[in-house]
């Protein structure tokens, strides 16, 4: 009995004795695209918001594109031998180049039309 209660006074003393503080983890720091790396990086190109300054742009393809804002494109498509206006956001996939994302929606000649002709019933307020 004595040395069972011997060795549970070595255990509790041990443990206080070379408790140590908690260290934080330090974050690992993200690495930047291109850093140290073989592959080009492509600059992103940046329009301000405001729609007076929209101007054509062209991807990487060589397509011409209109950016209005947060990440979003509106392009002039082909699909089976007809065009299509396509309104989509787009993301960096890992190799630095813009990507479509899944959001975004194709509107033929016709839906085009009818939504230029509704344009002026929706009106934002002022902010």
């Amino acid at each position: 009995m004595a040395e069972s209660s011997k060795s549970k006074d070595l255990l509790d003393t041990s443990d206080s004795e070379h408790s140590s503080p908690k260290v934080k983890k330090q974050k690992k720091e993200k690495k930047n695209v291109g850093e140290n790396s073989d592959k080009p990086v492509k600059a992103l190109k940046r329009k301000s918001e405001n729609t007076n300054s929209l101007n054509a742009l062209t991807d990487e393809d060589g397509n011409e594109y209109f950016d209005i804002g947060r990440s979003r494109r509106v392009a002039m498509s082909d699909f089976k031998g007809k065009k299509f206006l396509n309104i989509r956001e787009y993301y960096q996939n890992k190799d630095g180049n813009m990507a479509p994302g899944k959001k975004g929606i194709t509107l033929n000649k016709n839906e085009w039309e009818n939504l230029l002709a509704l344009a002026d019933k929706f009106d934002f307020p002022e902010e």
